[in-house]
């Protein structure tokens, strides 16, 4: 018998801080390797797991049942709940969140170094590809370094 329910969003921290359902602890999918370091303290409890849709909480699903953490994923995610009717904690409603900063950041970077390899020197263009090559290397190893500057930073941190 299960004693306890306890809701696992798996969004990233920026996500969780903006939004997340009360009493939910947050786990980011980029650090779901933590999880099985919980098993104990997970055993006998009734788990949900849960993300903005599903998707992410799908992937954990799969990092859990490896660590033969018995789970189930919220389908829908946090909108779905939020559309039953279901208690939200909200913290802040303006933040942009920390993962749209980063593209919006790169995605600038990238423009304006083309646009000085046009026009300038073709040797910018070596600069736009550093930063196209970190924004891969950060997908690959699910770590961004200018994300993780950026959530530092005061206009990130929860009120």
């Amino acid at each position: 018998m299960k004693d306890k329910k306890i809701v696992i969003d798996v969004r990233e921290i920026d996500e969780y801080a903006k939004e997340h359902v009360p009493g939910s602890i947050n786990v980011p999918l980029s650090r779901i390797e933590h999880i099985k370091g919980y098993k104990d303290i997970l055993e006998n409890k009734s788990v949900h797991i849960l993300c903005a849709s599903g998707k992410r909480a799908s992937i954990a699903k799969d990092h859990f049942d490896q660590n033969q953490i018995e789970c189930k994923v919220i389908q829908g995610g946090i909108a779905e709940w939020k559309r039953q009717g279901n208690p939200i904690i909200t913290l802040s409603k303006n933040r942009i969140s920390i993962f749209r900063q980063v593209q919006i950041i790169v995605g600038t970077l990238v423009f304006i170094f083309s646009l000085l390899a046009y026009f300038i020197s073709p040797l910018f263009s070596l600069i736009a590809g550093f930063i196209g090559m970190m924004l891969a290397v950060a997908g690959v190893f699910g770590f961004c370094l200018l994300a993780t500057g950026l959530s530092k930073m005061p206009w990130n941190k929860a009120k």
